[in-house]
Parts: structure tokens; sequence; C-alpha cells
């Protein structure tokens, strides 16, 4: 008989995400320039946990198999309608310097485009389904039209 042992990695791999977790597993794995505003972990282990992701393993494992795709995405050139959204929520002088560095997403932005990544069409569905909710709780009108 032998003993099945587990190794340290492999244990913490199991370990059940947690809000902490999530905040330093995604600054560990993702880019140093990009954590410039504060994380809603709560949020995104909700998110996460909807879509099956529930352990610190599968958690890293996600955003390490789409960090190439992100870091694309993030200094991807953005389209006049995105800079009018982005000036309008952070103001000019943030958007002026991102686009210069050639960056954007926060942190949490990256994660969410990871499990955008990640599940396709079933976690954009389900963005625009908590963005409607939370438009008709609130009584605020599209952002396309107040722009427009």
């Amino acid at each position: 008989m032998t003993s099945q042992r587990t190794t340290a990695r492999a244990r913490r791999a199991k370990e059940a995400l947690t809000p902490a977790i999530i905040e330093i597993a995604a600054r560990r794995v993702l880019p140093r320039r990009n954590n410039h505003r504060a994380i809603d972990s709560s949020a995104l282990l909700a998110e996460c946990e909807q879509f099956g992701v529930r352990t610190r393993g599968q958690f890293v494992r996600m955003l390490v198999r789409h960090r190439r795709a992100l870091r694309l995405f993030d200094q991807a050139p953005l389209t006049p309608l995105d800079q009018r959204l982005f000036r309008v929520e952070y103001g000019d002088d943030f958007v002026r310097d991102r686009m210069r560095r050639h960056y954007l997403l926060s942190v949490e932005g990256l994660v969410r485009t990871a499990l955008e990544c990640e599940f396709g069409d079933d976690y954009v569905a389900f963005c625009q389904s908590r963005q409607r909710a939370q438009d008709e709780s609130v009584g605020v009108q599209d952002d396309l039209t107040a722009l427009g």
C-alpha cells in the first residue's frame, strides 16, 4: 500500500475561490500596469461561481490560458464610440494617458474579458441581462442614446 500524497501546489489549486484569492491571483498573473483601480473581487467571485470557476486552480488556468488575447485586446486602438464612453466615465486626461501608453482596462476589466473569452456568448448574454436589470432599477437611459 502506497499513500497518495498531494503536493502543496495541488492543494492550493483545489482551494475554494474567495475574494482575496481573486485579487492576489489576478494581480500576479495580469500585467502590473493594469493595476490602476481597486478590484470589486466579491462581484467577480459571484460571476466566476455562476460560470463554474470555483477553485484557485481553475481561476488561474483561465487567466493564463487567455493572457495573450487579453494583452492584445487591451492594447488595441479604441473605436471612437469607446473613446467617448470612456471619456464620459473616466475623463479626458485618463483616456488620453491610457491611449498613449496602449492600455486601458483595469485588472477587474481584464478578468471579465477573460471570462468572456472562456465562456463566449453565454457570458455576454449574462452581462447584457445584468446591465438591463441595473438600468431598469435605476431608470437610466441607454448610454448610446445619451451620447448620441
